[in-house]
């Protein structure tokens, strides 16, 4: 028998509750994501055929943050974490009502900067890692020999 790997603190934190599960294979599993996997092909499909749609989401600015979504990603957090929490909390006063026009100010800039350093990350290490990756496919290829500097 196996369990799910939360039935054990669940047993400890709700024993009343408590009912293990068992994982079996001959079901045909389970359908809570069957709407969700239904909707998300219709949004593709209309996206894909509605000109309205398709033109509101080929928008320059949409596209370009989707360019740079992944190292948006990557460094927001850090750059929220570090940067804007001191900015907002240890420089600008907050218990005056000036809160409201410079920390609208700091997270403008700060997104910004963000933005500014996901491009360059794009530019620099997607560049590089395409360079690598091309470069690892045409040796596997055989197109191109590997060449040692001894």
């Amino acid at each position: 028998m196996v369990t799910a790997p939360g039935d054990y603190w669940n047993a400890h934190i709700q024993p009343q509750l408590y009912k293990p599960r068992i994982f079996t294979f001959d079901t045909l599993g389970e359908h809570k994501w069957t709407y969700t996997f239904f909707a998300a092909v219709l949004i593709v499909f209309s996206i894909q055929f509605s000109p309205i749609l398709n033109r509101i989401l080929c928008n320059r600015l949409l596209v370009f943050y989707g360019g740079i979504s992944f190292p948006l990603y990557l460094i927001h957090g850090f750059m929220m974490r570090s940067l804007l929490s001191w900015v907002v909390f240890g420089l600008l006063d907050q218990t005056s009502a000036t809160r409201f026009i410079f920390n609208p100010i700091a997270f403008a800039l700060w997104i910004s900067l963000v933005t500014y350093m996901a491009t360059k990350w794009r530019d620099w290490v997607g560049g590089k890692t395409m360079q690598f990756a091309l470069a690892l496919e045409e040796l596997t290829l055989g197109v191109r020999q590997l060449r040692l500097g001894l």
